[in-house]
């Protein structure tokens, strides 16, 4: 199931819903959707070879094209019961900053 912002700021204030940490609700919520922070973990696909890269903050992570990398997100999602829920998509990005 899909929630609206409504939804899943209602559900986010009934405690029905958790995603912590919630760093800036104004900012990570949108229409059908909560923007989550990834980790400062990176594993990149070089070559058939996994390189791992622990960033500091403020440092960089460029994604070159064809290159691939996973990184975990730093928040945590849960319902009313305190299992793990929710889904997540990463689309393309170039490159930001943690």
């Amino acid at each position: 199931m899909i929630l609206s912002d409504r939804d899943l700021r209602q559900r986010l204030r009934d405690r029905s819903i958790a995603v912590e940490p919630l760093a800036d609700l104004e900012l990570q919520l949108q229409p059908a959707n909560i923007d989550l922070r990834l980790g400062r973990q990176f594993r990149r696909a070089v070559r058939g070879s996994e390189e791992v890269e622990e960033l500091a903050e403020g440092d960089d992570f460029v994604l070159g094209p064809g290159s691939r990398a996973r990184s975990p997100s730093s928040a945590r999602t849960s319902d009313r019961r305190q299992r793990p829920c929710g889904s997540a998509r990463a689309p393309a990005i170039s490159s930001f900053t943690c």
